[in-house]
């Protein structure tokens, strides 16, 4: 698979994440208040698989880098569905 190719996949899963794990964090505590330690274990769960897809892709170049971010997407997605979450429940 070209490199642009699996760079977007990835791109597109680090979004999806965001919004699943925001979507699942809202279920359980609600969209106004989140415990910064379950946001801090949903980032670190996030974290050690984008790792794992970054490795199993074989993406040359620097993979701090690459998981940077792919951390960056995931914040943007759960922050947006965070809001999006908490404007629906008013």
């Amino acid at each position: 698979m070209p490199f642009r190719a699996i760079r977007l996949a990835l791109d597109r899963f680090a979004s999806l994440e965001g919004h699943r794990h925001a979507k699942y964090l809202c279920g359980l505590y609600g969209s106004h208040f989140i415990p910064s330690d379950a946001l801090d274990l949903a980032e670190d769960g996030f974290r050690d698989t984008a790792r794992q897809a970054l490795s199993e892709a074989r993406i040359e170049g620097d993979q701090e880098a690459l998981l940077l971010h792919l951390m960056e997407l995931w914040h943007l997605s759960l922050a947006v569905e965070l809001r999006r979450q908490s404007r629906n429940k008013k």
